[in-house]
């Protein structure tokens, strides 16, 4: 959990966005098979974790300085380049079930030795920016986890 609470910590500094939102956000989304809820969550709108330490997690912060997906994803980007995150693979343009436009980001980053994965997928409204968030050891973070995962991100309704 180590690395969840410095990953959390460091999307939040990347992003860089300004909090008070006028009304709180909200998501749904299909939490993955294998995976629990953890309820009353301050940081985020939602976070689940598996047996194996993998998590899921969507917060979102108010959309200011106004921008839009490319400006949100190569922030968020370049931050994470600075702080030891290595790309793995090509940016991935997605939608939402609501069809709001997305882009997902993948990385790889070592730690103490053991290697992990970091997925950020971006989605960008005119009000909001949210974050969803998937992140654990690079040998668990495989499979019919990183398929669900993948299903979960991309199921996400945002209101």
């Amino acid at each position: 959990m180590k690395l969840h609470l410095s990953l959390s910590i460091l999307l939040f500094a990347a992003t860089t966005l300004t909090i008070g939102c006028t009304s709180k956000p909200t998501v749904s989304l299909q939490t993955p098979a294998g995976f629990a809820v953890l309820p009353e969550q301050t940081e985020y709108l939602y976070r689940a974790v598996n047996a194996s330490g993998v998590v899921l997690a969507v917060r979102a912060e108010d959309n200011k300085p106004f921008a839009n997906l490319e400006f949100w994803a190569d922030a968020l980007d370049s931050q994470l380049q600075q702080a030891s995150y290595k790309p793995d693979g090509k940016a991935e343009d997605v939608k939402s079930t609501s069809g709001i436009p997305g882009r997902r980001l993948r990385y790889i980053r070592e730690n103490e030795g053991r290697k992990y994965r970091y997925w950020v997928t971006v989605y960008v409204t005119e009000s909001r920016v949210f974050c969803v968030e998937a992140g654990g050891d690079e040998e668990r973070f495989k499979g019919k986890a990183l398929e669900s995962l993948q299903r979960a991100s991309d199921s996400a309704i945002f209101g």
